[in-house]
């Protein structure tokens, strides 16, 4: 049996005020669940008098954004500020942020321990992972590139900690990086030679020193129709 659609949760009364009472129940049901609204459908009549809901389903990003609004809302405007690039949450109480490569406590905070759980668990459901997966440690990344690891006792002391390490949607090139002082003519044209000899290289750095960065840019002398092999850990 495939999922139970919204129209299910209709009950059908004879009395068309009950019906409608019933509709709007539902239309405000839907909205607090973030589920409401243009994309979604919405709830009518149809030519009989009965009641009909037209579902339009989302796609993966716009299920992504509703998430967030409904069970994220806490940290929301962490996620949209492109100026932070981590967030770190220790417990439903207790969150920092990156910011300018310096840690910064902030207040905000979810509802209680549930609430905060909850927003785990979706933020983890669209890469097809759970908190109720026999693993202690998760890895997983969100539709728009960032990175989510999560933790959960033992490994983490004091319960479930997530970090979100945001995707940086601006790309560094090669003269933007030379624009701002990292790379000089002569050390760019080294690495191109390096590149097209197809020299082995070794980039090592901290978090957030530029490493993917600077892979990004070598990646423009890479000439056309040559293979690129990638493996992640």
């Amino acid at each position: 049996m495939g999922p139970i659609p919204w129209a299910a949760l209709i009950a059908v009364f004879a009395a068309e005020p009950a019906i409608k009472r019933m509709k709007a129940r539902l239309e405000a049901i839907l909205g607090r669940m973030g589920l409401g609204g243009a994309g979604c459908g919405g709830i009518g009549l149809d030519a009989a008098g009965q009641p009909e809901y037209a579902f339009m389903p989302m796609n993966r990003q716009e299920l992504y954004t509703q998430t967030v609004a409904h069970y994220l809302a806490p940290i929301k405007q962490y996620i949209d500020d492109t100026n932070i690039t981590e967030i770190m949450v220790n417990n439903a109480n207790e969150i920092y942020i990156e910011k300018d490569g310096q840690l910064h406590k902030v207040d905000a905070h979810f509802k209680d321990v549930e609430a905060y759980r909850a927003a785990v668990n979706n933020i983890l459901q669209y890469t097809g992972k759970s908190l109720n997966d026999d693993t202690f440690l998760i890895d997983s990344r969100l539709p728009d590139g960032s990175r989510v690891h999560v933790a959960r006792e033992p490994c983490a002391r004091l319960g479930t900690v997530m970090t979100i390490r945001k995707f940086n949607k601006s790309m560094l090139d090669i003269d933007w990086l030379m624009q701002l002082g990292t790379l000089t003519e002569e050390s760019t044209e080294y690495l191109k030679i390096a590149v097209r000899a197809e020299r082995n290289m070794l980039v090592v750095g901290g978090t957030s020193s530029g490493k993917t960065s600077l892979l990004n840019a070598l990646s423009s002398f890479i000439p056309e129709g040559q293979r690129v092999g990638v493996i992640e850990d």
